[in-house]
């Protein structure tokens, strides 16, 4: 009867496996980005996600991180950390 709500549903649900080193590289950039020079919305988004980082997480979840990790890296970074973000953000989007 409403199939975009199961869908819906259906992919938050799901969850994803990440490995030991992407979850230490994502909560990483989660904790710079918390001790950035950003606005204070992304900051406190990015120190909330990194409190709830672990080894198996929900796909919607993941996909706000990297939902997140795409606008840290249109900021005013260091170039190189805005490619680093990027990349990853885009990694992650990958796995899901």
């Amino acid at each position: 009867m409403f199939p975009n709500v199961c869908s819906t549903r259906r992919f938050a649900m799901l969850k994803i496996r990440l490995a030991t080193q992407e979850t230490t590289t994502t909560l990483q950039l989660l904790r710079d980005l918390e001790a950035a020079d950003m606005p204070p919305q992304l900051r406190n988004a990015a120190g909330g996600y990194a409190a709830e980082i672990r080894p198996v997480m929900r796909r919607r979840d993941l996909q706000r991180i990297a939902w997140l990790l795409r606008s840290a890296s249109r900021e005013h970074l260091p170039a190189e950390q805005k490619r680093t973000i990027g990349r990853w953000a885009a990694y992650l989007e990958g796995r899901i």
